[in-house]
């Protein structure tokens, strides 16, 4: 069953905060690191459900996000050019925020950014306010 599975990983949470590095690579969770690219699954709460990641034989992380329950939440950390956003700089990383229950989405270029937990969890309730940071 993939649901005991993900219940034996304890996965990063947000409440540690958030940090993302192009340059390294990273996103950090407090003490804890992952390797970009990567989709951060998150429910209501901004606690972290799943994380994907794209490895050399898997789908692209954009048929993962593609493909995600209408109602299911994220943040998506790759190549500006995987987003397929004109808007932003293509050689570089881009983050987007979404969240799927109230219909906002937030993408940025990403060279180093910190998001704080008061950010995240005002960003993934289901009101459609957050704090602007």
């Amino acid at each position: 069953n993939k649901g005991k599975v993900f219940d034996l990983w304890h996965f990063p949470q947000l409440k540690n905060n958030l940090s993302i590095s192009s340059q390294e690579k990273i996103i950090r969770f407090g003490d804890r690191n992952i390797e970009l690219p990567a989709l951060i699954l998150v429910n209501e709460n901004a606690d972290v459900t799943q994380i994907m990641f794209e490895f050399y034989y898997s789908l692209p992380l954009k048929r993962h996000v593609d493909r995600l329950d209408n109602d299911q939440s994220y943040i998506w950390v790759d190549k500006c050019i995987q987003m397929n956003n004109s808007q932003q700089n293509n050689d570089g990383y881009c983050v987007e925020f979404r969240n799927k229950r109230s219909g906002i989405s937030q993408i940025s270029n990403v060279v180093r950014r910190d998001y704080s937990w008061r950010y995240l969890q005002s960003f993934f309730q289901e009101k459609n306010n957050f704090l602007v940071e």
